[in-house]
């Protein structure tokens, strides 16, 4: 009697298990419609804000005022670097022309976005979707 007991417990559990399961595939592609269709968030116009919206890491200054920057930092071992200067300067003006001494991935109102080797696409479409408070 104890067999059959422990037997049919046993079926009783697989069965809960297997009902239970959870179908992976049931939610594919909604996670990703609900991150697209959320709503855009504003940050602070400032270059640490811009890092921490984007999941940079280990932001170190640079000599930015060399290129006419106010700010200035890169980030992730130098693969990625942030710099901020005044919309109306010329040296901001000349970069967003393609003309400055440097070479922007991306910009957006005085804030630009370069990558010193291999540039991330994923990193420059984060960074044109940003809104500035």
């Amino acid at each position: 009697m104890k067999r059959i007991t422990v037997i049919l417990l046993s079926l009783l559990l697989c069965l809960g298990l297997f009902a239970c399961g959870n179908d992976s595939n049931a939610n594919d592609g909604k996670d990703d419609n609900n991150k697209e269709n959320a709503e855009t968030v504003s940050i602070d116009k400032n270059i640490d804000a811009v890092a921490k919206h984007l999941d940079l890491k280990d932001g170190e200054k640079t000599m930015y005022n060399t290129i006419g920057a106010k700010d200035g930092k890169e980030y992730n071992d130098g693969s990625v670097e942030l710099y901020e200067f005044k919309e109306d300067s010329k040296e901001y003006k000349d970069i967003v022309k393609g003309e400055g001494t440097i070479k922007a991935a991306a910009h957006k109102d005085g804030i630009i976005l370069v990558f010193p080797n291999d540039s991330d696409q994923k990193l420059i479409d984060q960074f044109n979707e940003i809104n500035f408070k």
